[in-house]
């Protein structure tokens, strides 16, 4: 996935772009979670291997492999543990009602534990270079300056 933005700040390494929602994300399901609210503009903290300048148009992009472990952290985790937790519910019951009710308890158990654990991981994914953009063209300071 790639899109294009300007840079604002760049140092050590990283730089912040501000970014324009593309016409490509009016047919995203994801839109929103990328452009909050009513603005389409963002702004973000990427990786900078190119050593770019206030200023100048970038290409950013998030590496596949990113997006896909993204997915996994984001869907599959908390749906791993849901299953779970509604299993090992449902095992904790004697049968009957109260096997069901102990089945949906551990499902919300097992959902809940997978956003803590999310939450208490998230120093370590939002350090690995597989889930930061990174830049991958910069062009000339013919871009307009930052705003």
């Amino acid at each position: 996935m790639e899109e294009t933005g300007i840079v604002l700040d760049a140092a050590g390494g990283t730089a912040t772009v501000r970014m324009t929602a593309s016409p490509a994300c009016d047919g995203c399901g994801q839109a929103s979670a990328c452009h909050p609210g009513e603005g389409t503009v963002r702004t973000l903290t990427v990786r900078d291997p190119l050593g770019v300048r206030p200023g100048q148009a970038v290409t950013v992009r998030l590496p596949g492999a990113g997006v896909w472990a993204a997915m996994g952290l984001v869907y599959a985790w908390p749906l791993a543990m849901l299953l779970v937790g509604a299993w090992a519910g449902h095992r904790a019951g004697t049968g009957g009602e109260q096997a069901d009710l102990l089945a949906a308890a551990g499902a919300l158990a097992g959902l809940a534990l997978s956003f803590l654990m999310l939450r208490a991981l998230r120093p370590w994914y939002e350090g690995r270079a597989l889930f930061r953009p990174v830049i991958v063209d910069a062009r000339g300071d013919d871009a307009a300056p930052p705003a």
